[in-house]
């Protein structure tokens, strides 16, 4: 008997069946099948432009029930399985996997189990896979606190990255695959390894991430967020008169909670603001206290530590520690500790704080929980984090902040950014020379706040603006695709999908040699 859920995905698959076609040909283009409901539609969409612009034929890496039939009703038919059971996991690509894992298992013995040297030199058949394989190892359990304690975890995902690199690399080497689409680059998920692969192989990858999408030419470019800010596209922002006046409606928005994503929503909705003078009598500081506050902002430490780009720590749990460390001996600063609002989403909750209480030290203390982060930019001093979002809105508002690695947003001057741990401590060291912000700092940076924001999100009149968020249940889940395909099934009535301004935006796209699509 179907479910309610299942009557709506199969409404959905027979309205939309009738409105695509897929022409036959050798050229293929290869696509992530990821089991979530916008990513499904998004990448069937994609995947039928590319067809009729460039003859390439869609062909999905993935098995799911549920998303073949979602992607049969854009057309396709052609489906691959890469796991150890695929049907072209021909014995021989095993074999290959095995050598591979053994050869790099060797090596790593032989930098005594360095954790740091695995994440940025380990490789399967020259793709890079060290920084998915370790992130997808520290997601779960806690395994960041110490990662050698799970060593066969770590070696079974190793096994199947390798697995996935070989296959990958096998198809490749035995069909046109002229272009690749995925939703994510992090982790050593299906996504992560096949934008690897492909760019190894110099195949272009579109990335697309809800209603946003990206072109990724060069390896170097999945080393980085597929959001990262090039200064081209500032350029674009300045065409608009509007702009100005949106970032500062956007950060009232943010502020006050009113933005509907989850991180937003812990950090400022239904939390309580507080002056200098009120966070320094709740910490049990005298008000007359002349030292400047500054605010450790650690990051949800399992959540992709190496997605966003280079960092000068292993993970965001060594960079939390180490930097605790260093500053325990800094007295002439009030360092307040305010943990991410979101950890408890990733299973984290109590782990900043446990360890900051191995810290005996009145110098460096845990920030109020019902304090909103709004309150951050009136008393901080500075803010530190490794490549938090909080940097670039502290700098909006004038208040300097350090980061430990390459941030989508770094490299504009209005951050400050070393380049080894030497000069990241250093700078904590001397962190109360930094100055405020000047205006055309703060200009700068609501400039790049403006594209990395709204630039995510182009608008679409079809696609329901309905997110999954970390630590759902099986029930919320389902309750999400249930909705999901309810409102497409009713919004495709009222407008195709070819009239939707999203369309219209990602077949320009398609069509060009742009990187990003326009928003």
């Amino acid at each position: 008997m179907k479910t309610n859920m299942d009557k709506q995905i199969q409404k959905f698959i027979e309205e939309n069946e009738p409105l695509w076609t897929i022409r036959d040909s050798d050229n293929v283009a290869l696509i992530e099948g990821r089991d979530l409901p916008i990513q499904l539609v998004t990448t069937g969409i994609i995947a039928n432009i590319l067809n009729q612009r460039y003859g390439y034929y869609p062909t999905v890496l993935g098995t799911g029930e549920r998303m073949q039939a979602i992607f049969k009703s854009f057309g396709i038919r052609s489906f691959q399985d890469i796991s150890t059971n695929g049907f072209f996991a021909k014995k021989y690509q095993i074999m290959q996997a095995c050598i591979e894992v053994i050869r790099l298992l060797l090596c790593f013995i032989f930098k005594f189990f360095d954790f740091n040297w695995f994440i940025s030199s380990a490789k399967i058949k020259g793709v890079k896979i060290g920084d998915l394989v370790y992130d997808s190892y520290v997601r779960y359990g806690h395994t960041y606190i110490n990662p050698w304690k799970r060593m066969d975890k770590l070696f079974k995902i190793l096994f199947k990255t390798s697995v996935r690199v070989c296959m990958l690399q096998y198809f490749f080497a035995n069909n046109r695959v002229k272009t690749v689409v995925v939703t994510t680059t992090v982790y050593a998920s299906p996504g992560g390894v096949l934008t690897r692969v492909a760019l190894k192989n110099g195949v272009p990858v579109i990335i697309s991430t809800g209603t946003f999408a990206r072109r990724l030419t060069k390896e170097s470019d999945a080393l980085k967020s597929c959001y990262h800010v090039e200064p081209d596209f500032l350029k674009l922002i300045e065409i608009n008169p509007d702009w100005k006046q949106q970032i500062d409606k956007y950060l009232e928005d943010r502020f006050s909670g009113s933005i509907l994503q989850h991180d937003v929503i812990n950090a400022y909705k239904d939390k309580k603001g507080y002056s200098r003078d009120e966070l320094l009598i709740k910490l049990g500081r005298p008000v007359s206290l002349n030292l400047p506050v500054v605010f450790v902002m650690p990051h949800a430490f399992s959540d992709a530590p190496h997605g966003l780009g280079l960092i000068l720590f292993r993970d965001y749990y060594q960079w939390y520690v180490k930097t605790l460390e260093h500053i325990s001996t800094i007295d002439n600063i009030l360092w307040i500790v305010k943990p991410h609002p979101s950890s408890y989403m990733y299973g984290e909750d109590g782990i900043a704080k446990s360890v900051l209480r191995k810290f005996l030290t009145k110098n460096v203390v845990l920030c109020p929980e019902d304090m909103t982060t709004a309150s951050v930019f009136d008393t901080a001093d500075a803010v530190v984090t490794v490549q938090g979002t909080i940097a670039i809105e502290a700098a909006c508002m004038g208040v300097p902040a350090v980061l430990a690695g390459d941030a989508p947003f770094s490299g504009y001057g209005f951050t400050h950014d070393p380049k080894t741990r030497e000069e990241y401590f250093h700078t904590l060291s001397n962190i109360n020379s930094l100055k405020r912000l000047a205006d055309d700092q703060m200009t700068k940076a609501r400039q790049v706040l403006y594209w990395y924001h709204f630039n995510q999100r182009p608008k679409s009149q079809v696609l329901p603006d309905i997110k999954l968020m970390p630590g759902q249940t099986k029930v919320d889940v389902e309750h999400h695709w249930d909705t999901f395909f309810s409102k497409l099934s009713n919004s495709i009535k009222k407008t195709p999908f070819i009239e939707d301004s999203y369309y219209n935006k990602l077949d320009k796209f398609l069509s060009s040699s742009d990187s990003v699509i326009e928003f």
